[in-house]
């Protein structure tokens, strides 16, 4: 919101073009960034650690993927790596389509992203309960078909009242997914083992964020910046990917 109010006033005009303002508003909110990042490295590295307890060594958890329950983890690794690269063929395009294609000014294009962030609040606990209810692996499989359909809206939206739709259903999703995604790694692994797996994890997402971004680009190419088309492919891509979850 912060960063939304100061380009709002430091950079009047249409957003997505030239810097109405000479770049004076980009320069303090990335400032403003370093500040707070540097104030939050601080407060990460005054805060008491529990005492470190030696990891299992390498052999032993590769034998521990060879279990049922190993097994089980780098299936969910494969599968949530695999809906992370359809996620990000369009991932880093909704802000440029805003911007440039709905001609949304800063504020309108702030409003969007904080309605993400303020449903994932709200609707984490309700998704909690669903899991304490019915496991998260039946809840997380309802996650995914939800994740699956945010690109639709965007397909049509032309304005801010549909953005806020699909921005809502990425935001509301995106609770339910990723808090899913941590009870199933958990139930997936061993105390000796949990550092490994989610290493595997992160590499798996990283890779599968590089390579969907890569796709994004050079559809985008072929396409002649036809972003809607990448809104549909990514549509596609993680609806495949909900049926194998």
């Amino acid at each position: 919101l912060l960063g939304g109010v100061m380009l709002h006033f430091l950079e009047p005009g249409p957003a997505g073009g030239e810097p109405a303002g000479g770049g004076a508003g980009f320069r303090a909110i990335f400032l403003t960034a370093m500040a707070c990042r540097l104030v939050s490295a601080w407060m990460l590295a005054a805060a008491p650690e529990p005492r470190f307890q030696r990891l299992s060594a390498g052999p032993h958890a590769l034998r521990f993927l060879r279990t049922e329950r190993g097994t089980s983890a780098w299936r969910l690794i494969l599968l949530i790596a695999c809906l992370q690269y359809a996620v990000w063929v369009a991932s880093p395009y909704f802000g440029p389509h805003m911007l440039t294609n709905l001609s949304f000014s800063y504020l309108e294009y702030t409003l969007a992203y904080v309605c993400i962030v303020v449903l994932k609040v709200l609707f984490l606990p309700v998704w909690g309960r669903a899991i304490d209810l019915h496991g998260a692996r039946s809840v997380g499989s309802l996650a995914v078909v939800c994740l699956a359909l945010v690109p639709l809206p965007w397909l049509w939206a032309k304005g801010l009242g549909w953005v806020m739709i699909a921005q809502g259903c990425s935001g509301t999703s995106w609770a339910g997914f990723e808090l899913c995604q941590f009870a199933l790694m958990l139930e997936s692994s061993y105390k000796r083992t949990r550092a490994h797996v989610f290493a595997a994890l992160a590499i798996g997402n990283g890779l599968a964020q590089l390579l969907g971004t890569l796709t994004g680009a050079a559809l985008l190419a072929l396409t002649d910046g036809a972003m809607r088309t990448l809104f549909a492919a990514s549509l596609v891509g993680r609806l495949t990917v909900a049926l194998g979850f």
